[in-house]
């Protein structure tokens, strides 16, 4: 690619640095670090490259910056594409007026036909209908439990519907039976069975779907892949955030564009590859710059975040602000939080129950609250013996049939939902609900790490993660590297004080379980490892870190669990 603007890159930024400095109030400066002035300089280049931003580490201001700096050349058009609607509505109040801040959504929406945008508009068939006007029959298997899963026609319709969506976010142009949905707990010849059985229903669904004449109602996604099948160009400098959690379909398309790409990210913030999410950054080869300088927290929790990521091989550390302190805590009810962050919305639930008890006033997001109120309507239609038009209670016939399957590691993620119907009932859990204060009102709130990412608080809590599970080959979920990753972004949340008292186990579990290669290179980096056998801190021939290393919290940690600390009790009111 020419470079861009290379004739009047040198004067361009010193224009723009010396402008942006020039105010009159010294305390309004703008100062870049050296790390940013790269990234700019990158920027003005006129190729692709990766921008890889830590925790905290001003991601968005640089993209805002790199916006600023095109606004004074001669080309100075640039698309900046967020995920979500809000994000987006935010993003453009600070933007300067050269840049189109979209979603991806947006983007494709616009440069279709717009006989399909209408169909956004008109009533979604349910997969009950679809089943009955296809002619779906139940079907019946043994899930890997031994149980005999039976799948209601109306479940077969979902799994059609499933199929497209998959399809919609695949890097692929023709649709396939690679992208046939299968039900959990299905063998590989029962699936391959269930793909070939149902793939000339899929073929047909999506013609619906194209199809501009048809009335039913489509998907965002259907847009996206019409999108992607012409082969569109976008003319103008492409801003891609959030590019580690990207669906296959946005790398295809963005990878094929003539235009400069930047892509940002951090590969470290990976947290949706359970929706068929994969890190944009790891398929491109392309220069790289990074940020690491946080401006959220203090020196200490960057140390906390920078060995945690040693555990994934990662060598560039995270650097807080050595003028800024960040409060960690390891004794429950040390701080009193703004924000609960938990591992799943069963959790949050369970978490908003005691906050209430204790006569906090708490809220819980409405997305959480939507999502288990819906499983809890769906659970009450079990339990009375109906048939749930649920993704996954739907495939079972009994609530003991689903309390079983919860009970194997490939149900385990449900498990919590089962014990909050055991211990509050699912009328007290409406009662629980209409309980919670309303957010403009509420003292503290609760919320999911995935919801959470992206945003901060001055005092938070990480509620207990994972009590020692495996995933269903036998190995440790906190050896997963996308449990890992979960705890790196709960952990730099907080700006002035961060509550680790329910996670302090869990944290020695990892740090113990490391591989001897792993821990020789914290020995190599920190001068302090975790001998497994005394669990206590030994010295290397490095000095020791006696202020804020990771060690030096681990070991507090096991001397507050050796003292029977107020860490279990929480792990305890907590059950994951």
């Amino acid at each position: 690619m020419v470079p861009r603007f290379q004739k009047e890159r040198s004067r361009i930024i010193k224009l723009f640095v010396r402008s942006a400095c020039s105010t009159e109030s010294s305390s309004m400066r703008l100062k870049y670090t050296g790390e940013q002035e790269q990234s700019l300089q990158a920027a003005m280049e006129g190729g692709s490259f990766k921008q890889i931003a830590r925790a905290g580490c001003g991601k968005t201001f640089i993209c805002r910056e790199i916006g600023r700096l095109f606004e004074h050349s001669s080309q100075p058009d640039m698309l900046y594409i967020v995920f979500t609607n809000a994000g987006a509505a935010e993003a453009a109040k600070t933007f300067t007026p050269n840049v189109v801040v979209s979603t991806f959504n947006s983007v494709a929406k616009n440069m279709v036909d717009p006989r399909i945008q209408d169909k956004l508009h008109m009533a979604k068939e349910p997969s009950f209908s679809l089943a009955s006007r296809y002619g779906l029959k139940s079907s019946s298997f043994v899930s890997h439990t031994n149980q005999l899963i039976t799948l209601s026609s109306s479940y077969m319709g979902r799994l059609v519907q499933k199929s497209i969506e998959n399809f919609c976010r695949s890097a692929e142009k023709e649709l396939s039976l690679a992208h046939v949905e299968t039900p959990e707990g299905c063998d590989e010849k029962r699936a391959s069975y269930l793909r070939e059985k149902l793939f000339p229903h899929v073929e047909r669904y999506w013609h619906e779907q194209t199809d501009p004449n048809c009335t039913r109602g489509i998907i965002h996604g259907v847009y996206v892949k019409l999108f992607h099948q012409a082969n569109h160009k976008i003319d103008c400098t492409i801003v891609f955030d959030e590019a580690q959690d990207a669906d296959p379909v946005m790398l295809d398309i963005l990878r094929s564009q003539e235009s400069q790409v930047i892509w940002v990210g951090d590969d470290f913030q990976q947290i949706y590859p359970w929706r068929g999410a994969i890190n944009a950054l790891d398929y491109l080869d392309l220069p790289t710059y990074h940020l690491t300088q946080s401006f959220r927290f203090g020196q200490n929790v960057g140390d906390l975040a920078t060995s945690l990521l040693k555990c994934l091989n990662n060598q560039v550390p995270v650097r807080g602000l050595e003028t800024k302190e960040t409060k960690v805590v390891y004794n429950d009810n040390d701080i009193a939080p703004d924000v609960y962050l938990c591992r799943t919305n069963a959790q949050a639930m369970d978490v908003l129950a005691q906050a209430l008890s204790r006569g906090e006033k708490t809220s819980i997001d409405s997305q959480s609250l939507w999502e288990f109120s819906n499983f809890a309507a769906h659970a009450k239609t079990l339990i009375g013996g109906g048939r749930a038009k649920h993704p996954v209670l739907g495939m079972f016939v009994s609530w003991k049939d689903f309390r079983d399957y919860t009970e194997s590691p490939y149900g385990s993620e449900y498990r919590t939902f089962v014990k909050l119907i055991d211990d509050y009932g699912i009328e007290n859990l409406g009662k629980i609900i209409a309980s919670a204060s309303p957010m403009d009102r509420c003292q503290n709130f609760v919320t999911t790490i995935h919801k959470f990412k992206g945003m901060e608080a001055p005092r938070v809590k990480l509620c207990e993660f994972i009590s020692h599970q495996k995933d269903p080959s036998g190995i440790s979920l906190m050896t997963n590297k996308e449990e890992i990753m979960l705890l790196y972004v709960g952990l730099t949340r907080a700006t002035g004080a961060l509550d680790l008292s329910a996670v302090a186990d869990e944290m020695k579990m990892l740090m113990r379980g490391m591989r001897p290669s792993i821990a020789n290179e914290i020995q190599q980096g920190f001068g302090t490892i975790v001998d497994p056998q005394s669990q206590s801190p030994c010295s290397s021939s490095a000095s020791r870190l006696d202020t804020t290393g990771l060690y030096r919290h681990l070991d507090y940690i096991a001397r507050a669990s050796n003292r029977q600390s107020g860490i279990h009790k929480t792990s305890n009111a907590i059950n994951m």
